[in-house]
């Protein structure tokens, strides 16, 4: 089994980590790869660069203790939007003897019938989707009972941060100490 968690960890928090260590309770034995995108055909720009996500998602790494994730430039080095269905392709061509299954915030989850050929996503892969307050139901944006099969709500810790309400914050106490040090130390989010 191997748990693909894509993002702008744009910067990696305490929700992100929530996801992981969740993920690794549940299933010690799986493979995590994290895909931080270059640019997010949902959104419009990053606030740092490339560089700078890969060094924060590595001290993010072992903040967490878990040296086992891989951090892959798969979506980053193409500078360049990227789609999760390519992704989740590539890796299954790279590990066609294993379970490929897409990590997702239930935040992400509610646009998710926007992305790029979601249907092929729940139809060949399965979805675990991590629970976040204020999320409501998303009856109606996708057939749901079509793919209970594929779709898994997490029951884990609900985690009421976004990094897009970090960077407005600026609060340590929704990142790691490493990584508030190194956004002041490379002068990132105005700190």
């Amino acid at each position: 089994m191997i748990g693909i968690f894509g993002g702008s960890f744009d910067p990696p928090h305490r929700g992100h980590a929530q996801i992981l260590l969740h993920f690794r309770s549940q299933f010690p034995e799986g493979k995590l790869i994290l895909v931080p995108n270059y640019l997010s055909p949902l959104k419009s720009q990053k606030n740092v660069s490339p560089d700078h996500i890969l060094n924060m998602l590595r001290l993010f790494r072992d903040d967490l203790g878990l040296p086992e994730i891989e951090i892959t430039e798969l979506e980053i080095s193409k500078k360049e939007k990227s789609y999760t269905i390519d992704t989740l392709q590539y890796f299954s061509g790279k590990y066609p003897e294993d379970e490929i299954y897409l990590l997702i915030g239930e935040d992400n989850f509610h646009s998710f019938h926007l992305w790029k050929d979601y249907d092929v996503i729940l139809e060949k892969y399965k979805v675990l989707v991590f629970r976040r307050p204020g999320c409501e139901s998303i009856a109606g944006q996708i057939e749901l009972e079509k793919y209970n099969h594929k779709v898994f709500f997490m029951d884990n810790q609900k985690i009421d941060i976004s990094s897009s309400e970090w960077r407005v914050n600026l609060s340590e106490d929704s990142v790691s100490h490493s990584i508030y040090q190194y956004c002041m130390e490379n002068r990132l989010y105005g700190l």
